[in-house]
């Protein structure tokens, strides 16, 4: 619009009989084993896939709804794809890729996936998106006989001039992690469902998830899930998980147009379009005192003219406005677009806004989800998990939008970093590397396995994620 007005164990079993060869897999190898990883090309069939020998129990049924055993098979699958996600990692770290560009990730990923068995979509719905399923279903007899779904998602694109700062290599392995440990789990203990995991592009702009969201790609899961690394881990200790709200934003970019002049000779001949971009920063900045202490808003002049002896007659602003809620959003973008409508009326210019991509939605963390994940880091790895799920971080996520559709969680969790290397920082892309956070997401990822199983197994536990969700966030 051009107006001058307003404008995300091994238990072990014997392996099947069959005489094809087939790719070892974690649920049937123990840690230890000296099996070679090698993964081959030819998919396994599902029949090929089951366990021959099952535990006397089938029933995964525990006081807190978690089985030892089954975490231990979460953890044997981990351990045994270690190397080939490390692999995937420095990959994508060493080919960054900006927001709806990220080819090199989804072929490298997907191709992997593809070679242990899972139903690959390529390009599902966005060129660089992709899906990723594994189903069980047993008539009688099993567990999770319902067939739910739970979901995880991965992340892969970069930030301009600065690579993977965010981590998204680390998120992208994450829930690949999450996908194998889940299916060796359920393939051991013999539990109906379906396991996905979304390969999500564009979270650093564009809202990928958002566009996936569209699409109804998230609308048949009972859980979705991933995880975030932030700064603030200490080198050779185990890091820290907490789980909290993120801000809603959107993003925009405004434009004055004026009229040149010579600056010297007739002035008075131009409208000066620098002036009505920089009375309208003025005006945000002085905004800022009247709006609540949660509430970020923050710009930049893209363009404000070629050179100073001309009057400009173009300028460009980009800006980012968060808020603790959609709702409140709306409000704050009225007051914004005030002000920059004050701007050309004073200057004499027109303007146009145009947002950038669609509104991240704040985070809203499902709790029953939360403490499940907080219970099976306690209990693998006797992590503390900092649960504060009305608590709002300053940062935003196109994740936000899931916990609107779904009952989902997006814990965060610290690897080392030197001081200073928060996320967005170069200092940050170096972290995001090392052998430390690699085993830091890892661990993390057998959180939102426990989590996946539970969902998958336990109806009561679902229900109870679900009623929250219908109580709380469902819009």
């Amino acid at each position: 619009m051009r107006s001058k007005s307003p404008v995300p164990s091994c238990f072990s079993f014997l392996r099947s009989s069959s005489s094809r060869v087939q790719s070892p897999d974690p649920s049937s190898v123990p840690s230890s084993s000296p099996v070679a990883r090698r993964a081959v090309d030819e998919k396994v069939t599902e029949d090929d896939a089951l366990p021959a020998y099952f535990a006397d129990s089938m029933n995964l049924d525990s006081d807190d709804g978690l089985n030892d055993r089954a975490l231990e098979t979460i953890q044997s699958a981990i351990d045994f794809y270690s190397a080939d996600l490390r692999e995937i990692s420095l990959f994508i770290s060493d080919h960054p890729e900006l927001s709806y560009h990220e080819f090199l990730a989804h072929d490298h990923i997907t191709s992997f996936l593809s070679k242990q068995g899972f139903d690959v979509t390529k390009s599902y719905v966005i060129p660089t998106a992709f899906k990723a399923s594994f189903t069980l279903n047993f008539k009688s007899g099993s567990l999770g006989k319902n067939g739910r779904h739970v979901g995880f998602c991965s992340e892969y694109d970069a930030l301009p001039g600065i690579g993977n700062a965010c981590g998204h290599n680390l998120i992208a392995i994450g829930g690949i992690a999450a996908l194998l440990a889940t299916r060796a789990a359920m393939k051991a203990y013999r539990i109906s469902g379906t396991v996905t995991l979304f390969g999500t592009p564009a979270e650093e702009g564009g809202g990928g998830k958002i566009e996936l969201i569209k699409a109804g790609a998230f609308k048949d899961l009972d859980a979705c899930l991933m995880v975030h690394p932030t700064a603030g881990g200490k080198k050779g200790e185990k890091g820290t998980a907490i789980i909290t709200g993120t801000l809603a934003v959107q993003q925009f970019k405004v434009q004055y147009f004026g009229k040149t002049a010579h600056a010297a000779l007739a002035p008075w001949e131009g409208i000066n379009a620098l002036d009505a971009a920089v009375q309208a920063y003025s005006s945000i900045a002085m905004l800022r005192q009247q709006l609540n202490p949660s509430v970020r808003v923050h710009g930049i002049i893209l363009q404000g003219g070629l050179v100073p002896n001309v009057i400009p007659d173009h300028t460009l602003m980009k800006w980012c406005a968060r808020t603790q809620s959609a709702k409140e959003l709306d409000t704050l973008m009225a007051k914004l677009i005030d002000c920059f409508k004050a701007a050309a009326l004073s200057t004499g210019c027109s303007y146009e806004i145009k947002m950038d991509g669609p509104a991240y939605s704040e985070l809203r963390c499902n709790l029953p989800l939360s403490q499940a994940f907080a219970k099976v880091l306690s209990k693998m790895y006797d992590i503390p998990v900092k649960i504060d799920i009305d608590r709002f971080e300053g940062a935003s996520t196109d994740f936000g939008n899931i916990t609107y559709e779904v009952p989902a969680c997006h814990p965060d969790y610290t690897i080392p970093s030197r001081l200073g290397d928060q996320n967005h920082t170069i200092g940050f892309t170096e972290a995001a590397r090392t052998k430390q956070a690699h085993e830091d997401t890892l661990r993390m990822s057998a959180g939102l396995a426990g989590v996946g199983i539970r969902v998958l197994e336990d109806e009561a536990f679902a229900k109870e994620a679900k009623t929250w969700f219908n109580n709380n966030t469902k819009t």
